[in-house]
């Protein structure tokens, strides 16, 4: 019974993980998009 708990709370922590990843994905793109903008911006000046 206790090895079943265990698999359980550990597939959760799992799937909880990453469908906080999926979710956040969108946002993490659009950071690098920016970012990568900035940055030529920065090259442009010199």
């Amino acid at each position: 019974m206790r090895k079943i708990k265990l698999l359980h709370v550990i597939l959760s922590l799992i799937l909880g993980l990453s469908a906080a990843a999926i979710g956040s994905y969108p946002a993490i793109k659009e950071i690098g998009e920016e970012r990568a903008k900035k940055t030529s911006r920065y090259i442009r000046f010199k």
